[in-house]
């Protein structure tokens, strides 16, 4: 196996996958209270692209910190 196949083996195993996505729910429930708190809390707009995208991106960075580690 190249260092790429061991990198995408490691990052999709199970540990990594829910490990990565606990941190996610808690970081990005958080951030999205921060940054769109008025909207969720009044039924305003909601900018669905950001929404999402802060729930993936500590998704991602928690799962590339962990494979690396490994």
């Amino acid at each position: 196996m190249n260092n790429f196949q061991v990198f995408i083996h490691l990052s999709i195993s199970r540990s990594s996958l829910a490990n990565a996505s606990k941190i996610s729910l808690i970081v990005g429930l958080l951030l999205n209270l921060i940054n769109q708190g008025d909207q969720l809390l009044e039924n305003a707009q909601i900018d669905y692209l950001k929404f999402f995208l802060t729930f993936l991106v500590p998704f991602l960075v928690s799962t590339y910190a962990s494979t690396t580690t490994k």
